[in-house]
């Protein structure tokens, strides 16, 4: 690692040609979370990502590490923005979009991810459908105040999953 180090950060990285720059950028990463040196591992994964494009499953990665290690929520929802740029129906993204943005309370990012969820969502278990649907509605209610909205989005979980009391419940008292 003390040697690749020097390799990376010279100005003239790029003299080793794309490949090489590519393996050795690769290996300093595997060794940076071997000894769990996550912090310069997020730096070199960021500036790597940043150059290369990279896939929505390496952005995933580096939102993952920024929001479970490191602790950066704003960070980490930058990342999963990024990821779903590439990917825009990747679940995994989604669902870290919404974490994030409900920890920050940027509750109509948490809206747009959930709905986003409901439609890719569309082919899956009407329970889990009417379940998204609920908690789109409850956001809508709860924290962007919009009753309308969320009277829609509790009776589309009631028609999505029939047996859905807690959505039967929330519509009569709205």
């Amino acid at each position: 690692l003390a040697h690749l180090r020097p390799l990376l950060d010279a100005s003239d990285a790029a003299l080793l040609g794309r490949e090489n720059l590519d393996r050795v950028e690769l290996a300093c990463l595997r060794l940076l979370r071997a000894e769990s040196n996550f912090v310069e591992l997020e730096r070199r994964l960021a500036h790597r990502l940043d150059r290369i494009g990279g896939a929505a499953a390496e952005w995933i990665d580096l939102a993952l590490l920024r929001e479970e290690t490191l602790r950066r929520t704003s960070a980490a929802l930058d990342a999963y923005r990024v990821a779903l740029e590439g990917e825009p129906s990747n679940l995994d993204a989604l669902r870290g979009m919404r974490r994030t943005a409900e920890r920050l309370g940027r509750w109509t990012d948490v809206a747009e991810a959930l709905d986003r969820e409901l439609e890719c969502a569309r082919d899956r278990d009407p329970s889990e459908r009417g379940a998204l649907l609920r908690a789109l509605a409850d956001i809508h209610w709860h924290r962007l105040s919009s009753t309308t909205r969320a009277s829609r989005y509790y009776a589309a979980a009631l028609e999505a999953n029939a047996s859905d009391f807690a959505a039967l419940r929330a519509l009569e008292r709205l």
